[in-house]
């Protein structure tokens, strides 16, 4: 699932994302979480559609990228709009024509809230919530992952790619980058092993998208022995992991990543395995870079579940 063009117009009052009781949005009327990370539009083909921010938020009279997590299905409706209505039921209308509903009139209202999680749910006067799209991010612990500029070393599963001296790094010092959108871990290995058959050097380079929608984007780049050439990019589907996640791609390969906890001389740091034309490869990036970026608890968002809707 890509992203989507998204072009809106006014902005409504909604501190917060706080939608108040008798607002009417008219087509390209927008309005956007507290986070700035969620917008519900009321499109000008009638859809009133709730968007993830992919990118730049928008401005009014503006347009932005955004992944589309749920929809009244109204389309071909031009000029519907959308009410918040006293009696407590959420409508779109065509004219007079209700085209959607959320069936929940009777309620005294409260407002109807774009929270910071992904979903949108109706308050009650109470504050109890009495519908809901269903759409919160679920948002799993990728821990410990490694801040921005960490460095460390790789190493091939239990076999030391290189000496625990941490030497061996080929030219090019292993590190890990965390952005918004992605992990990023790369770098040189050289190594020197009875185990592994021998001694071979190279470099690697993975790099995988975190947010957005069900859909993971890796690419991965790995020239040297132990491997054979590894060099793609596919996409495929994320699926929750223990501690971690893991993808099955389009070209065949499948990738986990997981907490790696460390202990006996091993540091802390990102497990990854994958695989492809050859049997499951994994490797570890541990975290060498002590106090100047420690290893911490991941908040890195990651959608793993088709929304409901």
């Amino acid at each position: 699932m890509g992203t989507t063009t998204v072009s809106v117009g006014n902005q409504i009052n909604a501190p917060g994302g706080q939608i108040a009781v008798d607002t009417k949005m008219q087509p390209g009327d927008w309005a956007i979480s507290g986070n700035s990370e969620y917008v519900l539009v009321m499109q000008g083909d009638g859809n009133l559609v709730l968007y993830e921010v992919a990118g730049t938020p928008p401005t009014p009279g503006s347009s932005f990228q955004g992944y589309p997590t749920w929809a009244s299905q109204t389309y071909g409706n031009a000029g519907a709009f959308f009410v918040v209505q006293a009696d407590g039921n959420l409508v779109v209308y065509s004219g007079t024509n209700a085209l959607w509903a959320s069936g929940t009139q009777g309620n005294r209202l409260g407002y109807l809230l774009l929270q910071a999680d992904g979903d949108m749910a109706l308050y009650d006067a109470a504050g109890v919530p009495i519908w809901h799209t269903g759409t919160e991010v679920d948002m799993p612990s990728l821990a410990p992952t490694l801040q921005n500029a960490a460095t460390g070393r790789f190493d091939y599963r239990t076999v030391a790619w290189h000496d625990m001296n941490n030497v061996g790094n080929n030219g090019q010092t292993p590190s890990v980058a965390l952005t918004s959108d992605t992990l990023v871990i790369e770098g040189g290995y050289q190594y020197d092993h009875y185990a592994m058959g021998g001694s071979g050097s190279g470099t690697i380079k993975l790099e995988v998208q975190l947010t957005g929608s069900v859909t993971c984007a890796v690419s991965a780049a790995i020239q040297g022995l132990p491997f054979e050439t590894v060099d793609f990019a596919s996409n495929g589907t994320w699926q929750k992991d223990d501690g971690g996640f893991s993808c099955t791609l389009a070209n065949g390969a499948a990738l986990s990543v997981a907490p790696f906890d460390g202990g006996g001389g091993w540091y802390p740091g990102v497990e990854v395995q994958f695989s492809g034309s050859q049997p499951v490869q994994g490797f570890c990036f541990e975290n060498t870079s002590g106090g100047a970026a420690p290893a911490s608890v991941g908040t890195k968002k990651l959608r793993v579940m088709s929304p409901k809707g």
